[in-house]
């Protein structure tokens, strides 16, 4: 899932559909068996890290399973790399991070 969330009036953009791709992550997530899948986004208010944690959510609310406050964090960008460092800390058994969402 890549996109700045900026709007530019010249050139060429691909963009994305954020709110899709944040349920289509889950899923993809939940499929290679994961049962507890964190999200990381950028500082709330960012319209496009909005739309991703509201997929996020929608995922997470289709496999009924549980959404726990712990696995949620929202930085801002300057100290992302020392937060993703202190989330995989505080989840050991975690096996890797797929742009802005967490799996175990």
């Amino acid at each position: 899932i890549l996109d700045t969330g900026l709007e530019y009036n010249w050139g060429i953009r691909v963009n994305s559909n954020d709110f899709q791709g944040g349920k289509i992550a889950v899923n993809h997530l939940l499929e290679l068996g994961h049962k507890r899948i964190a999200f990381i986004g950028s500082q709330r208010g960012a319209e496009f890290s909005e739309r991703r944690y509201n997929g996020y959510l929608e995922g997470l609310k289709d496999a009924n399973l549980n959404i726990q406050d712990s696995d949620i964090l929202f930085v801002d960008t300057k100290n992302l790399e020392s937060l993703i460092e202190k989330l995989f800390s505080l989840h050991r058994n975690s096996c890797s991070l797929y742009n802005t969402i967490l799996i175990r």
